[in-house]
């Protein structure tokens, strides 16, 4: 009895958490627009949760789970004190407490997805009482960027730039603009479960709020959601409604599209490409291989606006390191070995950060979660045809856009804000994969 009411409070709890998610960034947002302090309420309360998680599976959960998570916790532990070990330049306290802040953000994700799927069982977490939440908090960031931006109380998403685009009282356009892309396929689910009141209110409100962000991200994660909700409902020939209400949402996003602010950012981007015809090469990138940029580098620099300068920067530090260096990584802070500013200024394309910055050894641990969960899921789904159902199909849409923002524009991997809700979804897809499974044997 005294375990059965433990399991239910920590499902209320869990649940009641997730929820406050929005309200979390939004205080976040305050602190880091009004004090310098570096810890904020988001790292702290996510950094508890975490803690939390990890205690509670450990001491809770059968030994099979506990010995994975024990085995997966020790290689980070130990890949975290030998990174720092190799790095005596760096055992300074401001330079330590950077790549803390770093590693919690970059290991929150492999850590939380080793946890939840041990735990989520456990706890008896459902797959609709989770997509729910998500439609929930992806409401009310949207209302948090709507509401501002009616009544011009908002921030801007770029600062100094000659962009438009709002982000309400949220503060990184990126990151909120991932977040509400992971979280729009879950209002679909309302239109599956013919809640079609409710998810023409919030799905609509969701995807505005999506389209005034001004970041490529969110216009071409909603116009790409849009599209691959019309094929699964298109493909399944059922509901109707919900094949009309989709496309629908589709022909008023492209309606909007001259518009949007993310348009004329695309616009004004274009135009700037187009002068670097003119532009020499090595004054762009630093390179001398050819007198002008090509046309291919103009793409490449339209598509990762401009990271692929940071990205050659790196590689040439990593290059130039130490062995020690290529294989526990460069890290984040530019210490006497390393002696190049440049180190500080990231990618964000998170594959490429966690390499350089962690190294052979630090990708390989941080990967081994994904690789088992990637492993796992595509032979499950290929061999037991399990694509046609909602789920299956809506999960794999999100973690392929999830995955897909990670490589193009960052913000995905290293931020546990957006990390969450990938972890969950890859959870929520193992968990409906393994009951359809389960039934069928």
């Amino acid at each position: 009895m005294r375990h059965t009411i433990h399991l239910e409070q920590g499902q209320k709890y869990f649940y009641l958490y997730l929820l406050a998610q929005p309200w979390i960034d939004l205080v976040t947002a305050y602190m880091i627009r009004h004090f310098s302090f570096p810890i904020t309420l988001g790292i702290v309360a996510r950094g508890l949760f975490l803690v939390i998680m990890v205690g509670y599976s450990i001491y809770y959960l059968d030994k099979e789970h506990q010995k994975k998570i024990k085995l997966y916790l020790l290689l980070v532990i130990l890949f975290g004190l030998t990174y720092i070990g190799f790095k005596p330049d760096s055992w300074h306290l401001g330079y330590l407490k950077t790549e803390l802040i770093y590693f919690f953000k970059y290991f929150y994700f492999p850590i939380l997805l080793v946890v939840l799927f041990g735990s989520y069982r456990f706890l008896h977490l459902r797959d609709d009482d989770l997509l729910k939440i998500f439609c929930i908090n992806a409401f009310v960031m949207a209302l948090g960027i709507l509401l501002p931006y009616f009544t011009q109380s908002g921030a801007d998403s770029y600062v100094g730039q000659e962009a438009f685009g709002t982000v309400g009282w949220f503060y990184a356009a990126n990151e909120v603009g991932a977040i509400l892309a992971l979280l729009l396929p879950a209002g679909y689910f309302l239109l599956k479960e013919n809640k079609v009141a409710i998810f023409t209110v919030a799905t609509f409100t969701i995807i505005l709020a999506m389209l005034l962000i001004g970041t490529k991200v969110a216009l071409f994660s909603a116009l790409g959601i849009e599209t691959l909700m019309i094929l699964w409902f298109f493909w399944q020939r059922k509901k109707e409604y919900g094949l009309l209400l989709s496309v629908l949402t589709l022909i008023i996003s492209l309606v909007l599209l001259p518009l949007l602010p993310a348009t004329h950012n695309m616009q004004e981007a274009i135009k700037k490409n187009e002068y670097l015809r003119q532009v020499p090469v090595e004054e762009v990138v630093q390179v001398q291989e050819s007198k002008s940029v090509s046309s291919s580098y103009r793409l490449i620099n339209l598509l990762f606006s401009g990271r692929q300068v940071y990205l050659k920067q790196n590689l040439d530090i990593y290059a130039s390191s130490s062995t020690l260096d290529q294989i526990f990584g460069i890290g984040f802070v530019n210490r006497a070995s390393i002696d190049n500013v440049d180190i500080e200024k990231l990618i964000e394309i998170d594959l490429c950060d966690i390499f350089l910055r962690y190294g052979i050894v630090g990708s390989i641990v941080y990967c081994l979660p994904i690789i088992y969960f990637l492993y796992r899921t595509i032979r499950i789904v290929y061999q037991k045809k399990l694509l046609y159902h909602f789920k299956v199909y809506m999960s794999l849409v999100v973690i392929a856009l999830g995955l897909g923002i990670s490589l193009l524009a960052g913000h995905i991997l290293g931020a546990p804000p957006v990390s969450s809700y990938l972890a969950l979804y890859m959870v929520i897809l193992g968990e409906h994969l393994y009951e359809c499974t389960s039934r069928q044997a």
